[in-house]
C-alpha cells in the first residue's frame, strides 16, 4: 500500500479557527468557552443527542483554548486542565489564564505539516494532544489534534503502527 492510498492530505487534519482567549482573560471565561463548544442538542423525543464522531463536531470541540495576544500564540489551556484547576477549587473568577496557560506551547508551522504520520509521531513524543499550527510571525493558523488525525489518517496506518510496535 503506497502512503498516499492510506493518508490524506494533511491540510484535512488542520482545524481552522480554533478559540482563542488573551492571557489577561479569566478561568471563567473560559469555561464559559469550553462549555459553549461542548453545548449538545436535545432531540424532539427529548433524548439527549451527544455530538457524533463526524468532522463538524471536531471544529466544533477541538478539546482546548489557545492563549493569543495580538494574535500571536502565548499559550494552551486543554480541558484536562481545566478539570485539574477546578478540582483543586481553584477561583475560576478572579484567576488570570496567563497564571496558569501552559507555556512555552509545542506548536508547529504550517508549511511543516506535510507528512500527517510525521506530525502524529511528533504529537506522541511530545505527549500532546492539541497542536497549534502557526505562521512565522507566531500567528495561529489552525489546530491539529489527536481526533482531527484520527478522522484524517486510514485506519490501516494505525493498525500497521501498532503491529510493527508489537513486533
Amino acid at each position: 500500500m503506497t502512503q498516499s492510498s492510506s493518508i490524506d492530505s494533511p491540510e484535512k487534519a488542520i482545524l481552522p479557527s480554533p478559540p482563542e482567549v488573551s492571557p489577561q482573560a479569566t478561568l471563567a471565561v473560559v469555561v464559559e468557552l469550553m462549555n459553549n463548544y461542548r453545548a449538545c442538542e436535545i432531540s424532539e423525543n427529548g433524548k439527549q443527542e451527544l455530538p457524533g464522531n463526524d468532522w463538524q463536531h471536531l471544529l466544533h470541540n477541538p478539546g482546548c483554548i489557545l492563549v493569543t495576544d495580538d494574535g500571536k500564540l502565548q499559550g494552551i489551556l486543554t480541558e484536562r486542565d481545566v478539570v485539574r484547576l477546578t478540582m483543586n477549587e481553584t477561583n475560576l473568577e478572579e484567576t488570570l489564564v496567563s497564571t496558569v496557560m501552559n507555556a512555552p506551547v509545542f506548536s508547529l508551522m504550517r508549511e511543516d505539516v506535510t507528512d500527517l504520520v510525521v506530525v502524529y509521531n511528533l504529537m506522541r513524543r511530545h505527549r500532546v494532544r492539541h497542536l497549534p499550527i502557526i505562521d512565522a510571525a507566531q500567528q495561529v493558523q489552525g489546530l491539529v489534534t489527536v481526533s482531527s488525525l484520527r478522522r484524517t489518517l486510514n485506519t490501516s496506518y494505525f493498525l500497521r503502527f501498532r503491529l510493527v510496535r508489537e513486533v
